[in-house]
């Protein structure tokens, strides 16, 4: 018995030992050329008495097949063929059979809900740090299973007391990413953390704050004690990314504390030479989101932002120019090299969803700068031909954005085709609700000839959609719980609540 134990156990080497050719198992590349069978693969790589199969090592073989030789859906058939023998793995071999599978492009769907599945079974028997390493693996790996990321918060949640910081800081990097918004284990991470706020590495709270915000679990008293950890912490121990995640997780939950707000920007001014495209796009679009700045932080990272034109994603180009003129900062030369970046990629067809899209028109509705109409055009065909992506809020902006700027008519039949598709959201919410009367009321209002010639029917639902009052009290919450109150304190105009 000793002796099938040790046969079946899985010793792994590194990484490049694994990449040296005659190591691998021949069979596996053959298979998944399409040149064999998996009984040859099974034969190859049999176990004990033959019957077993070492699903670790066929992975590893696996792994170190270069994708042109593989042939096309051999990867998940080779996967599904492992998956009864994913039971007999024990968790050690689990976790490297990940680490392989996060190291290449051998990654079969049916594999690694497999692995998944095996895992819940044993969750109690791994160690914390273990559970927490599996977690953030199978969150790398996109795993979408709920019932998995479920049942580890619940065994995390019993666990915690056992936890790092910086075990809590990876788990709910994962977690939040995966979109998981269990209360009840972000409420008792808050609470270790809380506690021992000391002893996060300042390296990790912006990741962790991030991490809460995203899931929208904002609690004071952790933002407080680890702001605390931040304004603390020496200036040089801070990294660029740290300072743009601490912003932008304050800016998600509108939480406001004036001497933070004063440490972060100075430590901006004296760093911002290394900032990445995305430490710029967080930092002003935080700053948009609160509605506060200082004009010298603001004007150093105008400065970043024109030296990393080029290298901006589109839809962070267009976050950063749509935050600049959401906060009325920077003049006529800032905005025509912004413009005119975005208006190059416009026309050369690079990517943009309908968010940026819609984002755009907002920004050029917001600060006109010469004569764009070319890329007023383009945005505007864009939007006509994702107009079946759109949120309502999207759709609403869109459109809203072309009738102030009177360029609703660029594209014959666009406000028609806007109205329709809101038409097909039955339950609003009632500040979707408000944007969407807003929006069609200016739209009949500046566009009234087009607007005459609508349908009989889509007039008549228009017009139905004053019958109901608008409950002021959700509308304006839902604002605050935006982040848009002025810190100029000016009075809030519909144009802003858009």
């Amino acid at each position: 018995m000793a002796a099938a134990s040790a046969a079946k156990r899985i010793v792994f080497r590194s990484r490049l030992q694994f990449a040296s050719p005659h190591r691998g198992l021949t069979s596996v590349a053959r298979f998944l050329r399409g040149d064999a069978d998996f009984e040859e693969v099974r034969r190859e790589a049999s176990v004990g008495d033959a019957v077993g199969i070492n699903a670790a090592q066929v992975v590893e073989a696996a792994c170190t097949v270069p994708t042109s030789d593989r042939k096309s859906g051999t990867d998940e058939a080779l996967g599904d063929a492992l998956t009864p023998f994913v039971k007999s793995l024990s968790g050690r071999d689990v976790h490297e059979i990940l680490g392989l599978m996060l190291a290449s492009d051998f990654r079969p769907r049916g594999l690694l809900d497999a692995l998944a599945k095996a895992s819940q079974a044993r969750l109690r028997s791994f160690s914390p740090f273990h559970l927490v390493n599996l977690v953030s693996r199978m969150s790398k790996l996109n795993l979408s299973s709920h019932s998995f990321y479920e049942q580890s918060a619940d065994q995390m949640v019993e666990v915690v007391d056992e936890l790092s910081c910086f075990d809590i800081s990876v788990a709910s990097f994962a977690l939040s990413k995966r979109g998981y918004r269990d209360p009840k284990l972000y409420s008792a991470f808050a609470q270790r953390l809380t506690k021992n706020y000391e002893e996060v590495p300042i390296i990790n709270v912006g990741l962790i704050l991030n991490a809460f915000s995203t899931v929208a679990h904002c609690d004071p008293e952790l933002f407080h004690a680890l702001s605390r950890t931040m304004l603390l912490a020496p200036p040089e121990n801070c990294r660029p990314s740290d300072i743009a995640l601490m912003l932008n997780a304050c800016a998600r939950c509108n939480y406001r504390k004036p001497r933070l707000f004063q440490v972060l920007s100075t430590r901006i001014i004296d760093s911002v030479d290394q900032f990445t495209c995305s430490d710029v796009t967080n930092c002003v679009h935080a700053f948009a989101k609160l509605d506060t700045f200082d004009h010298r932080v603001l004007h150093r990272l105008g400065v970043r932002a024109a030296d990393l034109l080029s290298e901006f994603e589109g839809y962070e180009l267009i976050l950063v120019l749509h935050s600049f003129a959401k906060l009325r900062f920077g003049q006529g030369p800032m905005y025509e090299c912004l413009f005119a970046e975005l208006e190059a990629r416009v026309l050369r067809g690079d990517d943009l969803n309908s968010r940026s899209v819609t984002t755009a028109l907002d920004a050029i509705r917001r600060k006109p700068v010469g004569n764009r109409l070319l890329l007023l055009h383009s945005l505007a065909k864009r939007f006509d031909e994702d107009l079946s992506t759109c949120s309502v809020t999207a759709a609403t902006l869109g459109g809203w954005s072309l009738v102030e700027l009177g360029e609703i008519g660029a594209v014959p039949g666009l406000g028609q085709r806007v109205l329709e598709h809101l038409q097909r959201f039955e339950n609003m919410t009632q500040e979707n609700l408000f944007h969407v009367r807003h929006f069609v009321k200016s739209y009949q209002i500046k566009a009234e000839m087009e607007y005459a010639t609508l349908p009989k029917p889509l007039r008549k639902w228009c017009h139905g959609l004053f019958d109901t009052p608008t409950d002021w009290n959700v509308v304006k919450q839902g604002r605050e719980q935006g982040s848009r109150r002025s810190s100029r304190r000016a009075p809030k105009s519909e144009d802003e609540a858009q």
